[in-house]
């Protein structure tokens, strides 16, 4: 689940926080440890995430109609494909 956005809008806070050389240097530091923390924990969880999506489908496919089932995979389809995340879930 990579982002392919700056981390925290990094030019918009050098630019309107105005730092000098020093702080664009820590500051930057700062984001890319907080960001590789975080793909750490998105890798780690990852399994527990998609075990839990799994249950959610089954218990959803025991109360909807195959109709309202498949309906349902179609919106869940469409609203990651606006977040701009594909895949199965």
């Amino acid at each position: 689940m990579p982002r392919k956005k700056s981390f925290y809008h990094w030019p918009i806070y050098s630019t309107r926080l105005q730092l000098n050389a020093d702080q664009k240097t820590k500051v930057q530091q700062i984001f890319g440890d907080t960001r590789q923390q975080l793909q750490t924990l998105r890798k780690e969880s990852e399994p527990r995430v998609n075990e839990t999506r799994q249950q959610t489908d089954q218990r959803l496919q025991q109360v909807l109609t195959p109709e309202q089932w498949q309906h349902f995979q179609q919106m869940r389809d469409e609203m990651r494909a606006r977040r701009g995340r594909g895949g199965a879930g």
